[in-house]
């Protein structure tokens, strides 16, 4: 592979999964549902049931939000063009780090971190924010994206054999 190749499928990724990260951290920010603790002695705990529906629809709405993500980042890149052993690779790696920052967009718009907020507030108040208590979510955008780009090259015809069919039937 050249540079300028490898460098386009680079920028390409780049470009597509901070754009991505951006969308998924404010989608989860938005989607999740408020999370309600009761404060007692500066530690944060869940007092109903509904509550702890609450903290798993956070973390499943991270996972469909980052799953989608993978999805769309494995065919984008896939649209451009890019082919070859990097691409998997660099979805790998490029989603981990676009997951954790989706993470991270995600909790900044928030009020804070929980126990940090606990810890500030008094004897029985309430605080809420979205907050990821599943980090194996974090691994659903680069896992479901790399599975993306090998279906789609089980499934594909080798340039090799396309390269040929046209010879054959130009003749």
């Amino acid at each position: 592979m050249s540079t300028a190749p490898t460098r386009r499928l680079v920028v390409d990724a780049a470009v597509l999964h901070v754009v991505l990260a951006a969308l998924v951290g404010v989608g989860w920010w938005a989607w999740a549902p408020a999370l309600t603790y009761t404060v007692v002695d500066g530690q944060a705990f869940v007092v109903q049931e509904a509550s702890y529906t609450a903290i798993f629809s956070g973390d499943a709405a991270f996972a469909v939000l980052a799953g989608a993500a993978g999805l769309l980042s494995a065919a984008g890149l896939l649209m451009r063009g890019h082919r070859g052993p990097a691409v998997p690779v660099l979805l790998a790696v490029a989603g981990s780090a676009a997951a954790a920052g989706a993470w991270w967009i995600g909790v900044s718009l928030g009020p804070g971190r929980i126990d940090d907020l606990a810890a500030a507030a008094g004897q029985g108040d309430l605080v809420a924010g979205p907050e990821l208590n599943a980090y194996a979510a974090l691994l659903v955008w680069p896992l479901l994206a790399v599975a993306a780009v090998f279906v789609a090259t089980a499934f594909s015809e080798p340039e090799r054999t396309a390269a040929r069919r046209v010879r054959s039937s130009a003749e």
